[in-house]
């Protein structure tokens, strides 16, 4: 599990310029590690389709030092969230449950960035 979250992982540069990426954060207070779990454990079952859309995944603990640098996107720090984050750098879905990698793949399909890629 380790080297599978090692494979997600990555360090994210200021998230609200344009990326190179989509980024999927993990919000998550320390009670909360398990549903974050689960939800890698979603996304780990299909890292192609991560790859094909040039997602990448962070998980930031909210009460760690981290947490600080997202204070624009109002997170609760006792809930789990997922925000997905576009290649613009704006905040494209935010969900406090985990979802499937289905529903993931199906908003970033309709993104207008997202079908110019599909079809190069």
């Amino acid at each position: 599990m380790k080297l599978l979250i090692a494979i997600l992982m990555f360090s994210l540069s200021a998230y609200s310029q344009s990326n190179a990426s989509r980024e999927v954060l993990l919000f998550y207070p320390t009670n909360k590690a398990d549903t974050v779990s689960k939800q890698i454990k979603v996304f780990s079952k299909d890292l192609s389709g991560l790859s094909e859309r040039q997602i990448k995944i962070k998980r930031i603990v909210t009460n760690g030092k981290d947490f600080e640098k997202y204070n624009n996107l109002k997170i609760n720090p006792n809930l789990f969230t997922l925000v997905l984050v576009g290649k613009d750098g704006g905040v494209k879905f935010s969900s406090n449950t985990v979802i499937t990698s289905s529903k993931l793949y199906g908003l970033i399909d309709q993104m207008p960035m997202r079908k110019q890629e599909m079809k190069k």
